[in-house]
């Protein structure tokens, strides 16, 4: 039992003294971060992809702003000569893509890494949407197939596994309800265009007994020259066509130029992995995923097996989803194409997966100070052909410039370079940058 006197003592000595460590601890964990920005123990916490938080609403406007930088990081700072056309749209994606995919041809599963809000599970699925990922699928089957045949393979390559041209694709997603909100836009985007050409033919007509009754009348015609970019919104755009308001105006909502490449669904199947089955984690979740596959998958590719040679599937990002691909590629890799769009693996990664190969990615990052806003360094990881390549802006740059360092040994054919090795990289530009600038 402590007396009086040493309970006095306790205090007056040994509490100032734990109170004054606490200060030095508290100083070093929170200040120092915020001063020496690329120390080596605070690159995770200063270096960080743009995930949106998945908290309460509280942090809506972080969320906002950083939604806010990210498309000011793609589309200000871009340098199209170095990293290729910006894919701002679905069409846009796909077409840089598809520019990619030659160097990938004889790969069996190809990974296609886009980390952008609108299309990346991952970040959260309060940007994520299905439909433009869709959009961009859909897209990337076509100009495969177009480039096919602009290519004319020999008839000696047949070999090759290269998707043919008269073949279609299939396209996965998760459940019967990520079927059904796509299929709902794609059929009102078909009947938008069907009601505008039987308008437009109307209108012709219109304007040709016009012109004919007034010759004398001089007519003028106005060009609405952002329609030839075609319908499809920016992926800059926070609203897309999924989630637009059936309030809007007719103006905002009809798409006023057609473009029929976004439309012609004759070479892609959507088809649900699990169709309408909940599947959850648990001792029995791997027969449910089999049987599940047979009935809407495996069946399906059973019947149409003439006819289709490529499967892409979207976002595959839970251990079902996860495991559903692999029992896929185990089965169809070798006399299929198939292609993984934002895919999530759990480490280590599944046999079934050990050759797949990124054809094409895109990470942008943001380096800041801890608890501030301020950015001080954009950054964008690029994988376009073979080679893995960062580019950086800092403040003083007007556009992306690619760094040139030497690349780590055995880059992981999937996750590519490490946060680590990005964050040195920048490390050691923004010193290069400070010794020039003395």
């Amino acid at each position: 039992m402590w007396s009086c006197n040493n309970i006095k003592l306790f205090r007056r000595s040994v509490l100032p003294l734990l109170f004054g460590l606490f200060n030095v601890v508290n100083c070093f964990v929170f200040i120092l971060p915020q001063r020496t920005i690329w120390s080596s123990k605070t690159i995770i916490a200063t270096t960080s992809v743009l995930l949106l938080s998945k908290s309460s609403n509280n942090d809506h406007d972080e969320e906002e702003d950083r939604m806010q930088q990210l498309r000011s990081l793609l589309e200000t700072s871009w340098n199209q000569s170095l990293m290729g056309n910006i894919p701002t749209t679905p069409m846009a994606a796909a077409q840089e893509i598809a520019d990619c995919f030659f160097t990938h041809e004889n790969a069996g599963v190809s990974i296609i890494d886009l980390q952008l809000p609108s299309l990346d599970l991952r970040q959260g699925a309060r940007w994520y949407d299905a439909v433009l990922a869709a959009d961009v699928a859909h897209l990337l089957v076509e100009r495969l197939v177009q480039r096919q045949r602009d290519n004319n393979v020999d008839a000696n390559d047949t070999n090759k596994q290269t998707p043919s041209s008269s073949k279609k694709a299939l396209l996965l997603v998760r459940d019967e309800a990520t079927v059904r909100s796509i299929e709902r836009v794609w059929e009102k985007r078909a009947l938008s265009f069907t009601e505008d050409d039987t308008e437009e033919e109307e209108n012709d007509e219109e304007e040709d007994e016009q012109e004919m009754s007034n010759n004398n009348e001089e007519t003028t015609v106005l060009y609405d020259d952002f329609a030839d970019f075609g319908f499809l919104e920016s992926i800059a755009a926070v609203e897309s066509l999924s989630t637009s308001s059936p309030n809007a105006s007719d103006s905002q909502q009809k798409p006023r130029k057609r473009n029929t490449e976004t439309i012609d669904r004759r070479r892609i199947q959507l088809q649900s992995l699990f169709g309408e089955a909940i599947i959850s984690e648990g001792a029995d979740m791997e027969q449910k995923v089999i049987r599940a596959l047979q009935s809407n998958v495996v069946s399906y590719l059973k019947e149409q097996q003439d006819e289709i040679d490529t499967i892409a599937m979207i976002a595959p990002v839970t251990r079902p989803e996860v495991m559903a691909i692999c029992a896929l590629v185990q089965k169809y890799a070798k006399t299929m194409r198939i292609i993984l769009i934002n895919p999530h693996f759990a480490k280590p990664r599944p046999m079934e997966l050990q050759h797949a190969k990124t054809v094409y990615s895109l990470r942008p990052f943001l380096v800041r100070a801890k608890d501030s806003r301020k950015t001080l360094t954009k950054i964008v990881v690029l994988k376009r052909k073979q080679e893995w390549e960062v580019f950086i802006s800092d403040s003083a740059s007007e556009q992306f410039e690619r760094l040139a360092v030497n690349r780590p040994k055995g880059i992981d054919a999937i996750d590519g370079p490490s946060m680590e090795w990005v964050a040195a990289c920048a490390q050691q530009y923004l010193q290069q940058k400070n010794a020039e600038s003395q």
